[in-house]
C-alpha cells in the first residue's frame, strides 16, 4: 500500500482538517441565520482535469471525463464477491459510471461533504487508474478514526477484494 499524504500542493494535517470543516459549518450557520432565504450550493467537479498524482506514479487511464454535480443521492456505493479489484472494476464498468479521482479531491479538500457512513469501508474511486513501476494502482477514501481525518492512498488494481471494498458509482452518465 502506498499512503498519498499530500493533495495539491498543502499537506493535510489532522488539526487543519478539523479546523476548515469546522470554519465552513459556521459559514454555512451564519447564512442560514442572518438570511431569510435558502441558498442552494451545487457541488460541480471537473472530471476532465487532471487528478492529484502523487511522487514516482503516473495517470494511466481516466473515465467518465464529465462535469460531475456531487449529490450523495445520486451515487452508490456496490460491492460483491470478486477475487480482486481489477475483476470487481470490469464487472462494474459495463454499466456504469465509475468516479473518477477528481471527485476523491474534491472531497477530500471539502470533508463535511463525506457521507458518515463511509467512515468503515473503503471508497473506491476507479474511474482513475494509476501506474508505478510496471504495476496498476487505484486510490479509495478511508478514514482515520483515531486522528480524525479523511485521507486517500492507493491500492493495487489486482489487490484482494473485501467485504469493506465498495466502488463508488453515479447513476449520472
Amino acid at each position: 500500500m502506498i499512503n498519498i499524504s499530500r493533495i495539491g500542493s498543502f499537506h493535510i494535517w489532522p488539526n487543519q482538517t478539523r479546523v476548515r470543516h469546522i470554519d465552513k459549518i459556521s459559514e454555512i450557520k451564519k447564512e442560514h441565520i442572518f438570511d431569510d432565504t435558502i441558498k442552494t450550493t451545487h457541488h460541480l467537479i471537473d472530471c476532465s482535469k487532471t487528478p492529484f498524482i502523487g511522487t514516482g506514479v503516473y495517470l494511466d487511464k481516466q473515465y467518465h471525463k464529465i462535469l460531475f454535480e456531487w449529490n450523495p443521492e445520486k451515487v452508490y456505493l456496490l460491492n460483491g464477491s470478486f477475487k480482486n479489484i481489477h475483476d470487481a472494476f470490469h464487472e462494474f464498468r459495463k454499466e456504469s459510471v465509475l468516479l473518477n479521482a477528481n471527485v476523491l479531491d474534491y472531497l477530500l479538500a471539502h470533508t463535511w461533504l463525506i457521507p458518515n457512513k463511509w467512515r468503515h469501508i473503503l471508497v473506491f474511486f476507479c474511474g482513475t487508474i494509476y501506474g508505478c513501476h510496471n504495476h496498476l494502482f487505484v486510490r479509495c477514501l478511508n478514514y482515520d478514526a483515531i486522528n480524525d481525518i479523511w485521507y486517500a492512498h492507493l491500492i493495487p488494481f489486482y489487490g484482494k477484494w473485501n467485504d469493506e471494498c465498495m466502488f463508488i458509482i453515479s447513476t449520472v452518465k
